[in-house]
């Protein structure tokens, strides 16, 4: 009778997410539920509902969570107590097609985990296919309550699929704000005339800056050198971690933008042994040289941080420095 009843809920519309919680509640659970059917003590089982509810919404940390997705970006900004949480691109293939792609076995899983029945805001950056391939699949299986992208960009047949299955669509420029639950954040870049050129997508991609905690991050996208010289410097911002632009290539992250940002530390996202060989020689001696230490999802797999109350009690997860970088990054 518990068998048939657990299939015929799961035929119901819709989902009940409560978010991953440990094997020893797990194990309560079923005690619980044997003492219901035989004992009929429905009140043990509503005390366990709420326990396992309160443990998964019980989340009072921002965490910054980039994904591993291959060759490609996928970054989660998660506000305390489920606020609001902010997914930066989804990743995607570029050549060929996969049964399971990252966004289907690693992000909404991580979501669901969390406790995430719902996404609040999807951010596409620019329309490059390891930015936005998943994109229109993440929203098939899990409900997006906004999506964020740029004029030039939700013109894109990709992105065009996504807007159609959101509630909201908002284009931004730079000098837009975006606020996440309590988190805000400041459009850096591109500027409202954007090139519009379809073979230079990078030079449109979204740039964000703002505080996650009390730490300041700069996102960069895929943005190159020209729009960090035109758009990024002449704002003189400092931050504490920065997503490397565009894998660690060597056509962002100019010794003058690393220099003048005065890093904590720097997160790249590339693929094992990709073709482009991102993150480039010329990328990682910039940051050794100003004594910054990275990690690469090349080379760790997933990273995150979780900012805490104040920027010497970060915690850093999945990424710590070797001791070859350790010793080029000084204290």
């Amino acid at each position: 009778m518990l068998e048939n009843g657990l299939v015929s809920l799961s035929r119901v519309p819709g989902q009940i997410v409560t978010g991953a919680f440990p094997s020893w509640l797990a194990l309560i659970g079923i005690v619980v539920m044997l003492t219901v059917i035989v004992a009929k003590r429905w009140l043990a089982a509503a005390c366990w509902f709420v326990t396992v509810f309160g443990w998964c919404w019980y989340q009072p940390n921002y965490r910054v969570v980039m994904f591993d997705v291959g060759q490609g970006d996928a970054i989660l900004i998660e506000t305390p107590f489920h606020q609001g949480a902010l997914l930066i691109d989804t990743g995607g293939r570029i050549f060929g097609k996969t049964t399971n792609p990252p966004v289907r076995r690693a992000i909404v899983p991580y979501l669901h985990a969390r406790g995430y029945a719902r996404l609040d805001t999807l951010l596409l950056t620019h329309p490059d296919m390891d930015h936005v391939g998943d994109a229109p699949l993440l929203s098939q299986l899990m409900p997006v309550g906004r999506l964020i992208t740029t004029a030039t960009s939700v013109q894109h047949q990709m992105i065009q699929k996504v807007a159609k299955q959101v509630q909201h669509v908002q284009l931004v420029a730079a000098d837009d704000w975006l606020r996440i639950g309590p988190a805000k954040f400041q459009v850096v870049s591109p500027k409202a005339q954007t090139s519009g050129d379809p073979t230079k997508t990078n030079a449109d991609s979204i740039v964000l800056y703002g505080k996650i905690g009390n730490s300041s991050w700069l996102l960069t996208g895929d943005a190159e050198k020209e729009a960090e010289e035109k758009n990024i410097m002449p704002r003189q911002l400092t931050a504490d971690y920065l997503k490397v632009g565009h894998h660690g290539s060597k056509t962002s992250s100019t010794p003058a933008l690393i220099n003048s940002l005065h890093l904590k530390a720097a997160l790249i996202s590339a693929g094992v042994d990709n073709r482009y060989g991102h993150p480039h020689p010329e990328t990682l001696a910039t940051l050794a040289a100003a004594h910054v230490p990275w990690a690469s999802t090349s080379e760790r797999g997933m990273l995150w941080v979780e900012p805490g109350q104040n920027k010497q009690e970060d915690q850093l997860f999945g990424w710590l420095p070797t001791k070859e970088q350790s010793s080029n990054a000084g204290p």
